[in-house]
């Protein structure tokens, strides 16, 4: 998409993170990946819907054996403001042992994620390590501490890459904020 703008809905979006560069820091996590997990044949525990445009592109270039499932989990309860209340919709697979990297669009609250990592300390992994494409520390409610970031941001508002503005915008290859008025 040519534009710097989009328009969702009545909201107004400003392009602040293009393909490439996406792509090319994915690139770099899939090696740090491929790095420290080369041989250990890790699950990928994916957390849909957002996470999936990430997730493929990730795990497509780590190019270790592997295996992925879905999750689907949600703190969200309208379409802008994150709240505590998280539902987990799932079954896990039996994780007894396993190296797990969980792969998240983005960590913002920590909610979320807090909520996952206790369900998943039930199936006593060997490890679990967290992969977000995005990162918003300055947002966090909760101590959560992903070890493969792909981008530290702002508090913003953002769609793209799998993330959504009332289910509307995840097909977009770059990632776009809120334009300010």
């Amino acid at each position: 998409m040519e534009n710097e703008k989009v328009i969702i809905g009545d909201k107004t979006f400003v392009k602040f993170i293009s393909e490439a560069e996406i792509l090319k820091r994915v690139e770099e996590l899939a090696n740090q990946i491929r790095n420290d997990y080369g041989a250990k044949d890790p699950v990928f525990i994916i957390i849909a819907n957002g996470a999936m445009p990430f997730a493929t592109d990730l795990i497509l270039r780590t190019e270790i054996e592997s295996e992925y499932h879905c999750v689907k989990a949600s703190s969200y309860f309208n379409n802008m403001e994150s709240s505590c209340e998280v539902e987990l919709y799932m079954p896990l697979p039996d994780l007894t042992g396993r190296d797990v990297i969980i792969v998240e669009d983005i960590v913002d609250s920590g909610y979320t994620m807090q909520a996952l990592l206790k369900k998943m300390n039930d199936f006593h992994p060997n490890s679990v390590e967290i992969a977000t494409l995005l990162s918003k520390p300055d947002a966090r409610k909760v101590e959560i501490n992903p070890k493969y970031i792909g981008f530290v941001i702002q508090p913003l508002f953002i769609i793209g890459y799998g993330l959504d503005f009332a289910q509307k915008g995840r097909y977009l290859k770059d990632i776009y904020i809120l334009e300010e008025k």
